[in-house]
């Protein structure tokens, strides 16, 4: 349908009431509005009304300070004149003046009477009577400056009765309107401009003058020899005088044995230290059925033939079930009676006799507390102290270089050195050998180690009275004794040893040979080790040149540990510093021209320690070399 807009539409639509006061009484918006406008209104003209009746501020008054001073001291007291006095006569100069002013009285403009605010009235004396004038020709018109006075002591004035004295009211001062003088126009003042006069550079050039004198001729010293004379030496005559033998007439010995006497010696045992033995383990395992228990034999029974036949085809001493030569590995479980002492000879040969093993040597010594000295091996070679050390662990530093950890528990040396600094795995290593540190600082890990620590230390840097220069260039020429070094312990009181009891480690018969071992830390190191069968032991090789210490001997050894580590540099390190866990590894043993595999580990008061498959072994007994190294993978193993 459609919506019909035309003029019919428009009359029929209801017209919209403008708003009044009623459509402002029902809205409550409209309410509040005009309320908030009224508010407004009246507060304005409030601040209308305010401003309107306020009373303009009086403006203080100014006033005018003349400072006169400190009044001084009158010639004399003169009384003041009255009002109805006549004037002084002036008094005529003594010295003419040289110019012509105008009177004062002519210029200044008579006073006023006051008649509003009458001032205070001040008391003055009667006028005195006008002085003589001076018989001295004055001229007219011309105002003469009266004649100073001497100086004369103040005189007494007399007290007058202020009821006699008439009054005289003085003139109102008046004070001038003082303007502000016009400033002057400012001036302004241009900014300097900065400019830099820089020379013209020019090279100077000294020229050498070298003046040489002239060449003067050098004699030639005149030389001769003189030969005395020959003189003839005489032969001297040599006579020799043979006496006739004669026989010597041989001894009457006589042994006179008197009576056989008890002396009865009481021995006397003075024992150091208790030494624990340690206590054998025995096994007893039965190999075989027991044998038949023989017939019993009738006494009464006629004489008959005894001898029984053995029930074993071999008569050796039982001991021969080991699993391989020389009594080494778990027992054979497959050996019988027959093969009785089949491995069990005493070298532990394929062709046994039948008899046991050769027993480990015992090992029991006392040990002072270790002195674990950090010595360098780059430009301090060749070492001292080196022969005395019964442990030497050497550790990779930064640069693809080493550096030696010297522990002296048996013997201290005479003199040890270079001293280095310390690194944080070298404090570590100490702290676990339960030794004293030696060192020369160290990088700001391992002086934040021996803080965190209670492990003892000797700095060259605190305690330089153990420590002197040597010959050489810094830092390879810092040494120390090994009698300061222990009697510093000894006073410090950090002196306390222990005591080793073991036997000496034999490496199995079948175990590799190994005659020499090489590893190869760097670009420019190498650490070796090649086993002198004659001496039975190692002899260190450095860079492949036999080794030898301070005194020019070689260094012999008993053992070798190899093991490995893991080595990682510092992130943003500029120096190069290697972060090393110490936490074990794969390891091999080098000991009697032999090779055992195993793993190394760190333990409390021992430090490092080598396990095999089959057992622990003990390296104290050994003066053994310790080489931790990251590349133990690519080390260099010859068997001849």
């Amino acid at each position: 349908m459609a919506r019909r807009t035309g003029p019919a539409s428009r009359a029929r639509r209801p017209r919209r009431a403008s708003p009044g006061w009623g459509a402002l009484v029902r809205d409550p918006d409209r309410r509040r509005a005009a309320l908030l406008s009224a508010v407004l209104h009246v507060f304005v003209l409030l601040l209308v009304i305010l401003a309107v009746r306020l009373p303009e501020p009086e403006p203080e008054p100014t006033y005018l300070v003349i400072d006169l001073g400190t009044p001084a001291l009158a010639e004399e007291v003169v009384a003041a004149a009255a009002a109805d006095a006549p004037a002084p006569a002036t008094e005529v100069p003594q010295v003419a003046d040289e110019q012509v002013g105008e009177p004062q009285a002519a210029t200044s403009p008579a006073p006023e009477a006051a008649t509003e605010h009458p001032e205070p009235q001040v008391a003055q004396d009667e006028a005195p009577a006008a002085a003589p004038a001076a018989a001295v020709a004055q001229t007219p018109d011309v105002p003469v400056p009266p004649v100073p006075r001497a100086v004369a002591p103040p005189a007494a004035t007399p007290e007058v009765p202020l009821a006699a004295v008439p009054a005289t009211p003085l003139p109102p001062i008046e004070t001038p309107d003082l303007e502000p003088a016009p400033l002057a126009d400012r001036v302004p003042v241009p900014m300097p401009e900065v400019a830099t006069l820089v020379p013209e550079p020019r090279a100077v050039a000294p020229v050498p003058q070298v003046s040489v004198a002239a060449a003067a001729p050098v004699p030639l010293p005149a030389v001769g020899a003189s030969v005395e004379a020959a003189a003839p030496v005489p032969v001297p005559a040599a006579v020799a005088a043979v006496t006739p033998a004669r026989p010597v007439a041989t001894p009457d010995v006589r042994a006179s044995v008197g009576a056989a006497r008890d002396v009865r010696v009481a021995p006397q045992i003075d024992v150091a230290a208790p030494v624990p033995t340690p206590v054998p383990q025995v096994r007893a395992e039965v190999l075989a059925p027991p044998a038949p228990a023989a017939p019993a034999v009738d006494p009464t029974a006629a004489a008959a033939d005894t001898t029984i036949a053995s029930e074993r085809d071999d008569a050796r001493p039982v001991g021969g079930d080991a699993a391989t030569p020389g009594q080494s590995g778990p027992l054979d479980p497959d050996a019988s009676v027959a093969a009785a002492g089949a491995a069990a000879g005493p070298d532990g040969s394929l062709e046994p006799t039948g008899s046991p093993a050769v027993p480990r040597p015992p090992f029991a010594t006392q040990l002072e507390r270790p002195l674990a000295v950090i010595v360098d091996n780059v430009g301090g070679y060749p070492q001292s102290g080196l022969r005395p050390a019964s442990t030497i662990v050497e550790l990779p530093v930064e640069g693809g270089l080493t550096r030696l950890m010297l522990v002296f528990d048996r013997t201290d040396p005479e003199r040890v050195g270079p001293v280095r600094s310390a690194r944080e795995y070298f404090v570590e290593l100490a702290g676990r050998l339960d030794a004293v540190l030696v060192h020369d600082g160290g990088s700001p890990g391992a002086l934040a180690a021996i803080a965190a620590s209670p492990a003892p230390t000797l700095n060259a840097f605190e305690r330089g009275d153990l420590f002197s220069r040597g010959d050489g260039q810094a830092p390879y020429n810092l040494f120390s004794l090994g009698d300061a070094l222990r009697v510093a312990i000894n006073r410090l009181d950090l002196a306390r040893g222990r005591t080793v009891a073991t036997t000496i480690y034999r490496p199995p018969e079948d175990a590799p040979t190994a005659t020499s071992v090489a590893v190869r830390y760097g670009a420019t190191y190498t650490t070796a080790f090649a086993f002198d069968a004659t001496l039975g032991g190692y002899r260190w090789v450095r860079n492949g040149a036999p080794a030898v210490d301070a005194a020019g001997e070689a260094v012999l050894l008993d053992a070798v540990l190899v093991g490995a580590i893991e080595a990682r540099p510092f992130p943003n390190d500029p120096a190069g510093r290697l972060s090393i866990p110490l936490r074990g590894g794969a390891a091999t043993l080098y000991v009697a021209g032999r090779a055992v595999e195993g793993r190394w580990e760190l333990r409390d008061a021992i430090g490092v320690r080598f396990v095999s498959d089959a057992e622990e072994v003990d390296l104290a007994p050994f003066k053994t070399w310790v080489v931790l190294t990251p590349t133990y993978a690519n080390r260099v193993v010859t068997a001849e």
